[in-house]
């Protein structure tokens, strides 16, 4: 009984369709890798509240309290946190340079603080300090 020869088969794997994928998935994450785009804030906070650099103050400052809710008190005024650019232009413009201290009241949320560094950046401030207003 002679079956005939037996003859092995090559099993190939078809992996055109995998490389397809992976180039595409690897086109994807380098492109959306380009998009992100990361901003630091440095903040130099002492531990005692006290700032021990520099004890002597010679700018003038402008002192920004954000109450909670959207509003800050800028001169004793209370005002929407929308107009703290139009509010605060007039103060920075100048040819000396001045200190901004943005005091936090404890009900005051942290996108509060962070819209209103913005806004202080967009006018012109530079010199930006975070406190805890008592």
């Amino acid at each position: 009984m002679n079956f005939g020869e037996k003859t092995k088969r090559r099993v190939t794997v078809n992996i055109t369709s995998l490389v397809d994928i992976l180039i595409v998935l690897l086109l994807f994450f380098m492109l959306t890798t380009q998009f992100i785009h990361m901003e630091i804030l440095n903040l130099n906070i002492s531990a005692d509240g006290k700032n021990t650099e520099n004890q002597t103050i010679k700018k003038p400052i402008i002192k920004i309290t954000l109450v909670g809710s959207g509003k800050f008190n800028l001169n004793g005024n209370e005002y929407n946190l929308l107009h703290l650019k139009e509010k605060l232009k007039p103060l920075i413009e100048g040819p000396d340079e001045k200190d901004i201290i943005a005091a936090c009241k404890k009900k005051a949320n942290v996108q509060d603080v962070v819209s209103a560094i913005d806004y202080i950046k967009e006018v012109g401030g530079k010199n930006i300090s975070i406190a805890e207003d008592k």
